[in-house]
């Protein structure tokens, strides 16, 4: 009897020292959290996070992906030449598993009729399990992904909750102006078998994206943005049969590089990896025409409620992170 009491005892303090233990952590992390959508507040990649500060509901369509995506896709042009509004979620080295956690935040304060996923995260490299693990630790304690603000937590950390309403003017588009040339044609489409896997990890959350799009009555839309380094007909094979698959909509713009336009000898920025603004010009303008042939969106720009688009339209700020 004398053991079962011990044993009772001793599990008790073990349930009480999680108990507090899981309290400090929910406390911490609402302190460390950060208030504002800014890189002053702490956020991370204030630029893939400024659709918070979009009007409620208000952003057509949402892309996200790696900095193949954010160096290629600017939403104030979409706008100029179709009233479409749209926002690009991209941080460097995105993976689709981030993706997912992203777009969750996305449909939090946003209602797209459109997801573009950009193809190339789906193919990231690295422990797969032990980045999903640590993003799900990082969504439900806030602490492990923001630890290091603890040297700059201001009064207003304890006091207030988090008011995210910065606009970020480019939109998560990320300005390239430097032209270093790709010399190899488009022998990169046909380059020596990838050793690169569309593995059971990716395919899990890219099922998890298409779940979340139809439950939030969105479109889905993959998409593969004109990269001479991280492309080849291997890849675009393994996407277009899912997507034959699912009945999803695929792009591949290193297939479709002539109706792009896409020269990569003035195009790139860094020998072939990314576009600078060049290329991005070409992209978003064929992107537009696509998307004008193949969906039904509202042209915005007569309408009042968004005269902050219009006012922005001509802009493409640079941004040199």
């Amino acid at each position: 009897m004398d053991k079962e009491n011990n044993l009772i005892k001793q599990l008790s303090k073990i349930v009480i020292f999680l108990l507090i233990f899981f309290i400090f952590l929910n406390l911490f992390s609402s302190i460390l959290l950060p208030k504002n959508n800014n890189k002053k507040s702490g956020i991370k990649y204030e630029s893939a996070r400024g659709f918070y500060g979009e009007r409620k509901n208000s952003l057509d369509i949402i892309a996200v992906g790696n900095s193949n995506l954010y160096s290629s896709f600017i939403p104030n042009q979409l706008w100029n030449h179709t009233g479409y509004t749209s926002y690009v979620c991209g941080e460097p080295s995105q993976t689709v598993f981030q993706a997912y956690a992203l777009l969750k935040e996305v449909f939090s304060c946003q209602k797209p009729q459109l997801v573009i996923l950009e193809t190339d995260g789906l193919f990231t490299k690295g422990d797969e399990f032990e980045q999903i693990v640590s993003m799900h630790v990082k969504e439900i304690f806030p602490i492990f992904e923001y630890h290091s603000r603890w040297r700059n937590i201001q009064l207003n950390d304890f006091t207030d909750s988090p008011h995210y309403n910065t606009i970020i003017n480019n939109k998560g588009y990320v300005y390239r102006n430097a032209i270093k040339p790709y010399k190899g044609g488009k022998k990169y489409l046909r380059k020596k078998k990838s050793r690169d896997n569309f593995n059971i990890f990716n395919q899990i959350y890219l099922d998890k994206i298409n779940k979340l799009c139809q439950d939030n009555q969105a479109s889905l839309l993959l998409l593969s943005v004109p990269s001479a380094k991280s492309w080849n007909y291997e890849k675009h094979n393994k996407i277009n049969d899912y997507a034959l698959k699912k009945n999803i909509n695929f792009l591949d713009l290193n297939t479709e590089k002539k109706q792009a336009n896409i020269n990569w000898m003035t195009d790139t920025k860094d020998k072939g990896m990314h576009l600078n603004i060049n290329g991005a010009k070409k992209v978003t303008k064929y992107l537009g025409k696509y998307l004008q042939k193949n969906y039904s969106f509202v042209d915005h720009r007569r309408d009042i409620q968004y005269d902050e688009w219009n006012q922005n339209k001509l802009q493409v700020i640079e941004n040199k992170t």
